[in-house]
């Protein structure tokens, strides 16, 4: 078996929750990101629904003035894990490490200036001591 191996993570959905920079004990602020991810389908006539949620990090805090709740995302970026001891037991946790978020949509920011459609923004690499600051 070959030790290279491939974390590609590619996530389409909306936020969830209007998008935080936290200033934790780092030197570098991040953001963090709640996306929903829908499926829909039907089983023997009866319509079903199910919603993932999925905890996205960035380092780039400028993407948050851009974002709303509810806007649509196409997310890039790799799977990371992290664990932690509560109550005497192991948690594993899972979040995704953003590398390009787009906005799927054009929209109005604050100043009434126009943000383009499909408009990428990219992460910066300075940080990555995220498992420690962010409770999953």
């Amino acid at each position: 078996m070959s030790g290279n191996n491939t974390n590609i993570v590619v996530l389409t959905g909306r936020l969830g929750r209007e998008p935080q920079v936290i200033n934790a004990n780092t030197k570098v602020p991040f953001a963090i990101l709640n996306l929903a991810i829908n499926k829909k389908w039907k089983k023997d006539g009866n319509s079903h629904e199910r919603t993932n949620w999925i905890k996205i990090k960035l380092n780039n805090t400028n993407v948050t003035q851009y974002l709303n709740k509810g806007d649509p995302v196409a997310i890039t970026g790799e799977l990371i894990s992290s664990s932690r001891e509560i109550e005497g037991k192991k948690r594993t946790s899972f979040y995704v490490k953003a590398k390009t978020v787009e906005l799927l949509k054009s929209k109005q920011v604050t100043e009434k200036k126009a943000v383009p459609s499909s408009t990428t923004m990219h992460d910066n690499d300075e940080f990555d001591g995220f498992d420690d600051e962010m409770s999953c």
